[in-house]
């Protein structure tokens, strides 16, 4: 409850009803004082964006300990002890994807040596000057232009059957713009739009994840909205889980633990498949939990669930690249 003192007058300023006591029968606004300490807006203030109190703790400690219990405790009615479903992934969301910006970055400027990188630069020259073929004809892929006006006079220049056609001609520009820049700054752009990008694809994709869930059980005993609630407990657990590891990633980088390189490397892929199996194993129990069916039952619907997911997961994330690349500047 607030520690604010109640207004003397006892009409709601919101309504205008009569205030009995301390909340508006009618509207249910607190009757309080309007002006307000500055650290008093520092409590409200987090207390509206998380809800700081015992509901809060209690349904973090839930969501990552307790598959699908969120999801059942709240269709079942019970409702006030902890967050709503869409104000918890709201805020998760929120958290995930603004960690990052306040993360040390204890690696300094040590990379791995990417060799798909290295295999790219060695064969530059081939890439840009290489021959290709278009209507039987060959033509210099990209050898004769590296301006916008190079590209023109070269579109001019073709004959009728071998011009590039709309696709092409707006891909080479967009592929102009980003020459200007070096592959460094190009990697860190990209990074910095898909970041940007990936938010809205998930939460894009959440309705889909629901459909998905919603077409391996009876649609007369589940509805979609069950569905539905169930994806943002799940999701919300994802992105805290992410949140979580990319702390612990952060805070503790192999690379300055190990002098050996290869072994932070295999350390990273040993994780990120224990990580990857954590996933798919909370999503199984959460389902199994959820859905009340036999354990062969719900283990192979959660394992064609889970996978025709990701599949469409990757897509989307293929979706997400090309409109990231098409959208820099």
């Amino acid at each position: 409850m607030s520690k604010h003192h109640v207004r003397k007058d006892p009409t709601c300023q919101n309504c205008g009803h009569t205030v009995p006591q301390r909340y508006c029968s009618y509207c249910g606004q607190e009757n309080i004082e309007t002006r307000q300490s500055f650290g008093h807006l520092v409590r409200h203030f987090a207390e509206d964006v998380t809800h700081y109190d015992n509901s809060f703790w209690r349904t973090i400690k839930y969501l990552l300990g307790r598959p699908a219990y969120l999801t059942k405790t709240y269709l079942a009615g019970k409702r006030n002890s902890f967050l709503p479903p869409v104000r918890l992934y709201i805020f998760v969301s929120f958290v995930a994807f603004f960690i990052p910006y306040l993360l040390p970055d204890l690696t300094g400027d040590f990379k791995y040596p990417d060799p798909v990188i290295q295999r790219a630069e060695a064969h530059t020259d081939e890439a840009l000057y290489g021959i290709g073929l278009r209507n039987g004809t060959q033509f210099y892929a990209r050898s004769h232009y590296h301006t916008q006006a190079q590209l023109d006079s070269l579109q001019q220049a073709l004959p009728a059957g071998n011009k590039l056609n709309a696709f092409d001609y707006w891909t080479e520009k967009k592929m102009i713009e980003l020459g200007k820049y070096k592959q460094e700054e190009l990697a860190e752009k990209f990074n910095e739009s898909f970041a940007h990008n990936f938010p809205k694809g998930l939460f894009v994709y959440m309705p889909v994840f629901a459909l998905v869930v919603g077409l391996f059980h009876n649609r007369k005993r589940w509805y979609y909205f069950d569905h539905a609630i169930f994806t943002l407990h799940y999701f919300s657990f994802l992105l805290l889980a992410f949140t979580l590891l990319n702390i612990v990633n952060s805070l503790l980088p192999l690379n300055l633990v190990f002098s050996y390189e290869r072994t932070a490397t295999y350390i990273y892929a040993i994780s990120s498949l224990l990580v990857f199996s954590w996933f798919v194993y909370y999503f199984a129990r959460g389902h199994h939990k959820m859905y009340g069916e036999s354990m062969m039952i719900s283990a192979l619907k959660s394992f064609f669930i889970f996978f025709i997911n990701l599949a469409l997961f990757f897509v989307l994330l293929a979706g997400l690249g090309i409109l990231t690349v098409f959208t820099m500047h």
